[in-house]
């Protein structure tokens, strides 16, 4: 590739950059057909290790790459280290363009460097040399993350040290099922009760990046239930209760990052405080807005990306310490959680997901003794939407419908994230 070439390049991407508002490009050719890096759009970069990030091409020069991700912030990686270049929808310049843009015959190179790749492209070798090529940022300033990330904000780390955000939301909740704790009987046995329950919830929670990979998190729900309950014998009561339920804190911490062959893979600790008014107390119309014991957990979260998918996995442990009630002791079941689903991404602003979740809790014991039917097992399906409203704001919708008899026959609802 000559040096005038060169320099005709270089002048043509300042200039498209001080006449254009929208993202830019950087294009090469070879053989009459050209690719472009879209800066100010996400893309993907694997490196000749393995190892993947996805983001926003910032700065290309120097034989270096600048890429704004927004799980591990601004990274700066050799272009002689990177393997393959992938978007959506790369930008195109045939041979021909490139003749009416400089008004002659375009020169090609013969570098055997990366590749770069798009839906509408096959791979086309590029110089992986840089020389010449301009160093200030190029394009729009990317958004500080990615909505096809987002509907994992559960379960993954995706804040920089630093970096919080705020997410409301709201939801109703359907569930019918038996209760086991309203009151005892003479024998020192809990009564089984058939209720329908009716949940509307105000949660609000709060992510804190505490340093490269780990996570704190702090959620508290604000409830209003009623209950409409048949006691044996015929008995028939409706209650309801508002106050706040029980509150969830712990840490999550990236483990792995994902390569290629290998998924993150993500810890997740928590802690579980009975903050919400428990079963136990407040005679025979309470209406619980908590479970009543302090519980601690720990789980593990596989994600694999194939662009546009993403896929996960997870599987967790929750144990609930025992308490008095009553004048006895109990003894709530062990819980083994499961998760597994996947994201696509629509678009740049849009995520489509859908997940499985369930879990299996042990039978609960009174005074050492097993309760019969007392153990549970929920299995629901979860189809959810996220949307990118602004830069750092995100609106998340979701459905779910239980596919057991334990667990909620319906719920729905939406929460907003700020990003700050």
């Amino acid at each position: 590739m000559s040096r005038a070439f060169v320099r005709h390049c270089c002048l043509w991407m300042v200039a498209s950059t001080l006449v254009s508002t929208g993202s830019k490009s950087m294009q090469a050719s070879e053989a009459g057909s050209g690719v472009a890096l879209n800066y100010g759009r996400p893309m993907s970069v694997t490196l000749a290790n393995g190892e993947r990030l996805v983001g926003t091409a910032t700065t290309l020069g120097e034989g270096k790459l600048v890429v704004n991700s927004p799980r591990f912030g601004s990274v700066t990686v050799d272009w002689a280290d990177v393997a393959q270049v992938s978007g959506r929808e790369p930008t195109m310049l045939t041979e021909a363009d490139m003749a009416k843009i400089f008004g002659g015959s375009t020169a090609t190179g013969s570098g055997s460097g990366s590749t770069v790749t798009g839906e509408s492209t096959t791979t086309a070798a590029v110089e992986s040399t840089t020389t010449g090529l301009p160093t200030q940022p190029l394009g729009q300033e990317p958004e500080e993350a990615d909505s096809r990330l987002l509907f994992l904000r559960q379960s993954s780390v995706l804040l920089r040290p630093g970096q919080f955000d705020v997410e409301i939301g709201l939801s109703y909740r359907r569930d019918e099922k038996q209760s086991f704790i309203a009151e005892l009987n003479e024998d020192n046995t809990f009564v089984a009760n058939d209720e329908l329950r009716r949940e509307f919830e105000s949660r609000v929670s709060v992510r804190l990046g505490l340093m490269d990979r780990v996570e704190a998190f702090a959620s508290l729900p604000l409830l209003y239930a009623s209950e409409e309950e048949v006691r044996q014998g015929g008995t028939k009561s409706d209650n309801d209760e508002f106050g706040i339920g029980d509150t969830v804190f712990g840490l999550k911490a990236m483990l792995l990052r994902e390569k290629e062959g290998r998924p993150e893979v993500i810890l997740n600790l928590t802690g579980l405080a009975p903050t919400g008014d428990d079963p136990y107390s407040g005679g025979e119309n309470v209406v619980a807005l908590g479970d009543g014991h302090w519980g601690v957990g720990a789980g593990l979260t596989l994600i694999k990306s194939y662009d546009p998918v993403i896929l996960f996995a997870g599987l967790d442990y929750l144990y609930r310490f025992s308490r008095n009630a009553f004048n006895t002791r109990i003894e709530p079941g062990h819980q083994i959680g499961y998760n597994f689903g996947m994201g696509f991404a629509v678009n740049e602003a849009v995520t489509l997901s859908a997940q499985l979740q369930g879990n299996f809790r042990s039978k609960t014991e009174v005074g050492g003794v097993e309760l019969e039917d007392s153990e549970l097992e929920p299995i629901s399906i979860r189809f959810g939407l996220t949307y990118s409203l602004a830069a750092g704001r995100y609106l998340d919708s979701f459905v779910s419908f239980g596919v057991s008899d334990d667990a909620a026959s319906s719920v729905f609802g939406a929460s907003v994230t700020q990003r700050f």
